[in-house]
């Protein structure tokens, strides 16, 4: 925000952050996969027939790894100052960035077991579930902490809105089930029927409560002038073409049709 004199009144400028670069959108993106691959994985091998998902755990946990490696590089490459990072483990009681650091150093040490183990095809037998119960706890962890750590940001209201973390929960297992329907086809992954239709309606589940939560929570910035401003630069301003082009038609109505499509087929 800047304050510019003009005669005998002070007219307020507001102008976006410019700190949070593309190593910040790569963190959001591959965290929230890396999360939501492994929680799926986990779901599916713990309540349901491992027959039909064995498949598509496996990719989840093929995946998890490096994605939340490549994540955490890109956090570290996006601090100013990397070597603070050491103190975010300060204050977990009251910090949100102290809990993440809790959390993501869980969620990788449960990640890595399962994808050495697997890689190595060893066989770890009853500490097989119990490793995907911590590790899919630790991924939902990893999914809403990123968006109740941006909504405790009071000072910048387009973040501070209690639909942040569902927001960031339901885009991580929207991004989690469309990259195991990617990687399954590629890898020719067999889940059978009923693993193919829990993947595909899983995506498009949470791909409606995406739009559904993004609206409402665009709305809910109205309520102060500084929200309204950024609202308007997302949707009309600098910053509309990524939003319209990116967000919503490549990560909403693209994959919307193609798995409206294949689920009509």
């Amino acid at each position: 925000m800047q304050v510019q004199s003009d005669h005998n009144y002070y007219r307020i400028e507001m102008k976006p952050q410019a700190k949070w670069l593309w190593d910040h959108a790569i963190y959001l993106f591959l965290g929230g996969l890396a999360g939501a691959v492994y929680a799926i994985a986990g779901i599916s091998m713990l309540f349901f027939n491992p027959v039909n998902w064995a498949g598509f755990a496996q990719t989840g946990i093929y995946l998890a790894f490096p994605a939340g490696i490549a994540a955490s590089a890109a956090l570290f490459m996006g601090l100013g100052s990397p070597m603070k990072a050491v103190h975010s483990w300060k204050k977990p009681g009251t910090s949100w960035i102290a809990r993440g650091v809790f959390i993501w150093t869980i969620f990788l040490g449960v990640a890595f077991i399962h994808f050495i183990t697997l890689l190595l095809g060893i066989d770890i037998g009853g500490l097989n579930n119990v490793l995907f119960l911590v590790g899919t706890i630790a991924g939902f962890g990893i999914m809403v902490y990123t968006g109740f750590l941006l909504s405790a940001a009071r000072a910048i209201a387009f973040w501070s809105t209690g639909a942040l973390p569902a927001l960031f929960l339901v885009g991580a297992l929207a991004s989690g089930f469309l990259a195991l329907i990617f990687f399954g086809a590629l890898t020719g992954v067999e889940g059978g029927e009923k693993g193919w239709l829990f993947v595909r309606y899983g995506a498009l589940t949470m791909l409606g409560l995406q739009a559904f939560i993004t609206l409402f929570h665009i709305q809910a910035t109205h309520s102060s002038p500084e929200g309204r401003v950024s609202a308007n630069l997302l949707m009309k301003g600098e910053r509309s073409a990524l939003f319209w082009g990116g967000a919503v038609i490549l990560g909403l109505a693209v994959p919307l049709l193609l798995l409206s499509v294949a689920a009509g087929s």
